[in-house]
């Protein structure tokens, strides 16, 4: 990958990459952003859905709360310029 910003190959280097490491299908994944760092390399922000595995049991009724069975994940990655993976990073938005 060049310095060009191609943001199909990352969606695809990056959907690869945590593919591999959770060793499931990511539904509904996203690039939510990406920034080519001042040494080439592309810092990637991406989401996904994960089974919630914290939501309380339901009885049935899809108005019990609001804890959904599913819940938006965000994860960061750092790209090197041939799409490869340099760090895995926990996101956080206020950083």
């Amino acid at each position: 990958m060049n310095t060009m910003l191609d943001l199909k190959r990352l969606y695809g280097f990056s959907q690869k990459h945590l593919s591999d490491m959770m060793g499931e299908k990511l539904n509904d994944f996203r690039l939510e952003q990406a920034e080519n760092t001042s040494d080439g390399n592309w810092d990637v922000v991406v989401s996904f859905l994960m089974h919630n595995v914290n939501a309380p049991e339901t009885n049935g009724s899809i108005f019990s709360g609001s804890h959904l069975p599913f819940e938006r994940v965000f994860k960061r990655l750092l790209l090197d310029t041939d799409g490869e993976l340099i760090k895995y990073l926990i996101y956080n938005e206020e950083r």
